[in-house]
């Protein structure tokens, strides 16, 4: 519609002042919605983020714990072939 439309008549005027008003409302609904869209948007790709460093931690700590399990292993297996070589000493005594 032309910007510069100049109503005939009063009832004309009314209808046109109500669609700008309803429009201006549109507007700013849409750009209100913009905003929060932008701000949902931000708030998924911290989310993102956060998730991606606790799995990079999740990975670092089953690594570690997987690395302990190892240790713990060697560790009995020398405590065994040490009580294994006791025992046979022991038993040449």
């Amino acid at each position: 519609m032309d910007e510069n439309y100049i109503p005939k008549n009063e009832e004309e005027r009314k209808i046109l002042e109500e669609f700008e008003a309803e429009l201006k409302i549109a507007v700013q609904a849409k750009e209100s919605a913009k905003g929060e869209t932008e701000e949902i948007k931000k708030q998924i790709e911290k989310e993102k983020e956060k998730q991606k460093l606790a799995a990079e931690e999740m990975s670092e700590l089953v690594e570690r714990l997987e690395n302990i399990e190892e240790r713990m292993m060697e560790k009995k297996q020398r405590a065994e072939e040490i009580i294994k070589a006791t025992n046979e000493e022991a038993e040449k005594q």
